[in-house]
Parts: C-alpha cells; sequence; structure tokens
C-alpha cells in the first residue's frame, strides 16, 4: 500500500484515470453507430465497418476506389468489402463509377437543387 505524502496525489490521479475512462467508454458506446447525415438516410444508423468505408479519402475522389483497395486499406476480407460497398451503394451514400473494371466506387454526387 501506499503511504506518505504522495498518497493522496495518487489516489487523485487513479480516480482521474478512472473517471477519464469511463467517459471515453461512453463516447466509444456513442460511435458504435453513427447517425447519417444525408437526407435521404435520416434516421438510419450506419455501422462501423460501413462508417470506416466512408471515411476513406479514396472514395471522394473522381476515380473512386475498388473494394481491393478498400479491403486493404482497412483489413477487411474481400467479400465484406464488397457487400459493404453494395450496400453503401443501395441506400445512396456511394455510387459506381461507369465504364471501368474492376468496378470501382465513389461518393454519391448529388445534383444542387
Amino acid at each position: 500500500m501506499i503511504t506518505g505524502p504522495s498518497a493522496g496525489a495518487i489516489a487523485q490521479l487513479a480516480e482521474d484515470v478512472g473517471q477519464a475512462l469511463v467517459r471515453f467508454a461512453e463516447r466509444v458506446r456513442r460511435e458504435e453507430a453513427v447517425p447519417v447525415a444525408d437526407d435521404e438516410a435520416a434516421g438510419r444508423r450506419l455501422g462501423k465497418t460501413q462508417t470506416r468505408v466512408l471515411a476513406l479519402p479514396g472514395l471522394a475522389t473522381e476515380s473512386g476506389m475498388s473494394s481491393g483497395e478498400v479491403a486493404e486499406q482497412l483489413s477487411l476480407a474481400q467479400g465484406n468489402a464488397q457487400r459493404t460497398l453494395s450496400s453503401l451503394t443501395s441506400n445512396g451514400l456511394l455510387q459506381q463509377v461507369k465504364g471501368v473494371r474492376p468496378t470501382r466506387w465513389r461518393a454519391a454526387r448529388r445534383d444542387k437543387e
């Protein structure tokens, strides 16, 4: 056991670290399912993998990314990457790049109204 003049400071440090860890755990739980900001998908929630895929900078480019590139960057199985890209496309968040093989995806374009 810790005794002496520093015992109080060490106890306070342990308590502060514990409280910080609890706050961190709460934030992680809230971020497990991030609400979609898109009007068409309002009310839907994205899973962790979908959120990670949408965060890839390569999907914001004109040329987009292949499922293999997504799988490699996120250390996913190729099939999981393919299913996630297809799901995000069905939800209107991604679109396939036309006229290229292998298939590539990019962030869905929104027409200005």
